[in-house]
């Protein structure tokens, strides 16, 4: 099956957005004196650009939105999979019903959900997969607000009498329909259509408006591809900064994608040709050096590593061309896939980075911006999907049962089975995906390289020495200065914290910082403290760094609601810190200094 384009006419989508209320789960006491439970569901709202209406039980809403005329609608509510469609898995799950439901799982979020009623099909969507900012964020587009962001403690609003709540939640609702048509009516007039995700939405605008000719597809090159497929690079190099200067590249990946990419498989052949797309299977050389050139993966995770050694692998011709600038060789040519080329990706940047360029409007910056990073991901997307299924149809159990987490059907509580399927992706072009992500690593790399020392790299952004000027523009791929850090602690990949310049300063008594400066803290996968009911901070950074937990409340996903037996959504607190000793990305001394693993090494670190 080839990636081919789409030239029917743009179909607009019934929306209609949904939000539920329900006391704090950490507020017993609270709850108690106003005659509450913690985590009681309050009421369920629901706008659909006509009028507002609202219930107090998942039962009524259930019975009164699916009906007849919303047929084929798309339920949205916001991060809607980490939360809200608990409450209505959990009426699901503890009440008899006629109903059939399909959970597509992303992560471990129920994010697009399906149930049909007879013959009608109601479509539950989570509009983080769409617009992947908070709410708050997205009501400023329009000049609005929560409007319990007012309160003292926004929590407050949720114990307030159900006219109050309901104006609350209506408000909520009007702003996510807003921003939804809004972002509809941009990807209409951009040529495209509204799909449930933000990526999809991006290859279905790619098919409708850029895309003019058929690229044929192969699984079994796909397969082959994902050896030299490595999203992005992020090291530390140096832990312990007392100063230095922020630079980010604009737009790395778009600016990857204005280059010509893979087009259909034509061939193999012997040999590097000297022009045109290849995918190669070599052993490369990679010399001594503080910074080197190619990705490595070890073990079972895939990890990435950069080091200096010799090893076989897959690459681009961009990764090769990398490898020559930094003083590498091929040893040996193992086998070379030939390729067309294709430029409407480079079309499609180039067009969506100057319309963000020259746009004045926030919302309109935002919607491009997530257009331009999220196409060239769904060229790599994965054949392996997740669902959960409740009351199936007979059909479903004709599938085979899953072993050892192969697809097929696995029984998770009476009633409720997990689906895993290997599904065809038709769109998937894994060379073009690996050419693009190989070009702006390239370019990290490079900059990396005219830097007098780099203390920290994540993606697309450079951490280097106090003063340091490099060149600096507004177009797609070059440099952006985004300020001095101080004071910085780079512990791990994605777990750093600095101090900055305020920006907002107002002197003394600045509520925005101490002394002219604020924190920063940057902690993939710590999500909000327990203490606080925010990311973390300053102070909670340190005491992990030093090897300590810190308390952090997560509301339970499905699958481990499923598997509790206990239906009942709620946020549990746990403690977390730095389970793993990882293997480092470079090798520390004890002053602090570091240089890369070489591959051998590598290959005996367990």
């Amino acid at each position: 099956m080839p990636l081919i384009p789409h030239n029917k006419e743009a179909i607009r989508r019934k929306i209609i957005t949904w939000d539920l209320e329900w006391c704090p789960h950490d507020d017993a006491e609270r709850a108690g004196k106003a005659g509450l439970l913690p985590g009681e569901l309050r009421l369920a709202g629901v706008f659909d650009g006509s009028g507002y209406r609202f219930y107090t039980t998942v039962a009524e809403f259930l019975d009164c939105e699916l009906i007849r005329e919303n047929n084929g609608a798309w339920f949205y509510a916001h991060y809607s999979g980490m939360s809200d469609m608990q409450y209505v898995f959990q009426y699901l799950l503890e009440n008899e019903h006629n109903l059939t439901v399909d959970a597509c799982m992303i992560g471990s979020s129920a994010a697009l959900v399906t149930i049909k009623r007879g013959r009608y099909r109601f479509h539950f969507v989570d509009s983080f997969h769409l617009l992947r900012i908070p709410l708050n964020d997205i009501a400023s587009w329009f000049g609005l607000s929560k409007s319990n962001q007012e309160l003292e403690d926004p929590k407050d609003m949720f114990y307030r009498p159900i006219g109050e709540l309901a104006s609350y939640n209506e408000q909520d609702c009007r702003i996510l329909y807003k921003a939804l048509t809004f972002f509809e009516d941009m990807v209409i007039d951009l040529g495209g259509q509204l799909q449930k995700t933000i990526a999809s939405t991006a290859l279905q605008l790619f098919r409708m408006a850029y895309l003019d000719a058929e690229i044929a597809t192969s699984g079994p090159v796909n397969e082959l591809a994902r050896g030299a497929y490595v999203a992005s690079r992020v090291e530390v190099f140096k832990k312990i900064v007392p100063e230095a200067e922020y630079y980010d590249i604009n737009s790395c990946f778009p600016y990857a994608m204005t280059f010509s990419q893979p087009g259909p498989y034509e061939c193999t052949v012997y040999g590097i040709p000297d022009k045109g797309h290849i995918l190669a299977d070599v052993t490369v050389d990679v010399p001594d050096c503080y910074i080197p050139p190619l990705p490595y993966r070890k073990g079972k995770g895939e990890r990435i590593f950069h080091p200096v050694g010799t090893w076989r692998t897959w690459l681009t011709r961009p990764d090769i061309e990398l490898l020559y600038e930094g003083g590498g060789r091929i040893e040996t040519t193992h086998e070379v896939l030939l390729f067309g080329e294709t430029n409407a990706f480079a079309d499609y940047a180039r067009d969506i980075y100057d319309r963000r360029k020259n746009s004045d409007d926030e919302g309109e910056r935002a919607v491009l911006k997530f257009l331009l990073n999220s196409l060239y991901g769904k060229l790599a997307e994965s054949s392996i999907k997740s669902r959960i299924i409740l009351n199936p149809e007979p059909s479903f159990f004709e599938l085979p049962m899953s072993e050892n987490g192969k697809p097929g059907r696995r029984l998770l509580a009476p009633g409720i089975w997990e689906l895993i399927e290997d599904v065809y992706i038709p769109h998937a072009h894994v060379p073009i995906a690996a050419n693009i992500t190989a070009i702006s690593r390239g370019l990290l790399t490079r900059y990396l390289w005219k830097a007098p020392e780099v203390y920290y790299c994540d993606t697309d952004s450079i951490v280097t020495t106090p003063g340091t000027v490099l060149p600096t523009g507004k177009n797609l791929g070059e440099l952006k200065h985004e300020g001095t850090m101080y004071d910085a602690v780079f512990h791990r990949p994605k777990l750093y914290a600095y101090w900055t310049d305020c920006g907002k300063c107002r002197g003394a008594g600045c509520k925005h910082c101490e002394q002219g400066r604020k924190p920063v803290v940057k902690a993939k996968g710590f999500g909000k403290l327990a203490d606080t009911d925010a990311r973390m901070n300053i102070e909670s950074f340190d005491r992990v760094i030093n090897g300590n937990d810190v308390s952090v409340n997560q509301f339970l996903r499905l699958k481990s609601l499923i598997r509790s037996g206990q239906y009942t959504p709620r946020e549990i607190q746990f403690e977390k810190g730095l389970r793993t000793s990882a293997i480092e990305k470079r090798v520390f001394s004890e002053d602090g200094q570091s240089r890369p693993w070489n591959v051998d090494e590598l290959r005996k670190v367990k």
